[in-house]
C-alpha cells in the first residue's frame, strides 16, 4: 500500500510538471514571432534563471535543440556570451559571442555538414579582426582582415585546389596598389 501511495505521487508530479512545462512553451512562426502552436516552426519549452541570466533553449518541432543562448531578458534575446545555433540535423550552425547582445568576439560559421564555413572576430558588433572563409571541403578560400567593419591589409582567395588565385591590398575597403591575380591556367596577371 506504501508503496501504491509513493507510485502514485511521483506519476502525479511527473504529469503536473508537463501540464506546467507546455503551458510555459513560446510558439515560433518561420520569422521568429510568436504564434499559434498550428504554424510553429519552433518552440522555447522554458527559460531557466542561472547566475542572473536566462539559459534560453529554442527547439526545431522535430525536438531537436536549435539554439542555446543566456540572455538579461527571460522573453526577450539580449544575449551575454556564448550562443549556438543548430541545423535540424544536429549540426552546430554557428557560434557566436555577445556582450550585451552585442557581437564581440570571434564568430564562427558552418555548413550543414559541420565543416568551418568562416571565421571572422568583432568588436563592438563591427567586424575587426581576422577572417577566414572555407570551401565546403574544408579549403581556405579566403584570408584577410578587417578594421571596423572595412577591409583593410592583405587579402588573398585561393582556389579549391589551394593555390592562390589573387592576393593584393586593401586601405578603408578599396583594392590599392598591385593585385596579382593567378589564372587557374597558370597565367599570372598584375593590375
Amino acid at each position: 500500500m506504501k508503496n501504491s501511495i509513493v507510485i502514485f505521487a511521483f506519476l502525479f508530479s511527473v504529469f503536473f510538471n508537463l501540464l506546467i512545462a507546455q503551458n510555459d512553451t513560446i510558439w515560433y512562426d518561420a520569422n521568429w514571432n510568436e504564434a499559434d502552436k498550428k504554424v510553429a516552426e519552433f518552440y522555447r519549452a522554458e527559460t531557466i534563471l542561472k547566475g542572473g541570466l536566462y539559459l534560453q533553449i529554442d527547439y526545431y518541432l522535430s525536438g531537436r535543440k536549435q539554439m542555446e543562448a543566456y540572455s538579461k531578458d527571460e522573453k526577450e534575446p539580449v544575449y551575454e556570451g556564448k550562443v549556438i545555433w543548430y541545423y535540424e540535423n544536429g549540426n552546430i550552425s554557428q557560434i557566436a559571442n555577445y556582450s550585451k547582445n552585442v557581437l564581440n568576439g570571434n564568430r564562427e560559421i558552418f555548413y550543414e555538414n559541420g565543416k568551418i564555413q568562416n571565421k571572422r572576430i568583432y568588436t563592438n558588433g563591427k567586424l575587426d579582426g581576422s577572417w577566414t572563409s572555407f570551401y565546403k571541403d574544408g579549403q581556405i578560400e579566403e584570408t584577410g582582415n578587417y578594421e571596423e567593419n572595412l577591409k583593410e591589409g592583405i587579402w588573398e582567395t585561393f582556389y579549391t585546389n589551394g593555390k592562390s588565385k589573387e592576393k593584393g591590398k586593401y586601405i578603408f575597403d578599396k583594392k590599392v596598389d598591385i593585385w596579382t591575380t593567378n589564372y587557374y591556367d597558370g597565367v599570372t596577371e598584375n593590375e
